[in-house]
């Protein structure tokens, strides 16, 4: 199972935050949003963390913070390919 210590965990959270705080919905994020969670995502990849560990790891973020899930499912669709199949990472 992949695992991000818990001050990785904290700074993601805390930035999601930061995002909900400018934006009030999904609907409004810019570019940069997904720039950088493609090239978090990206460096997870290249550690060797399996889509699946990913997947589970931001699905268990929005479980654990109700008040931001909407803005962790976004990058949960980002892993997926949903919202911007063109920055798949996997």
């Amino acid at each position: 199972m992949f695992k991000i210590d818990k001050k990785d965990a904290r700074l993601i959270i805390s930035d999601i935050k930061d995002w909900q705080a400018k934006y009030v919905n999904i609907e409004n994020l810019p570019l940069e949003f997904y720039l950088k969670y493609k090239k978090i995502l990206s460096s997870y990849k290249k550690t060797g963390k399996s889509k699946k560990e990913v997947l589970s790891f931001f699905s268990k973020i929005a479980e654990d913070n109700q008040d931001n899930r909407e803005f962790v499912y976004e990058i949960v669709d980002l892993i997926e390919g949903y919202c911007r199949p063109d920055f798949r990472v996997w």
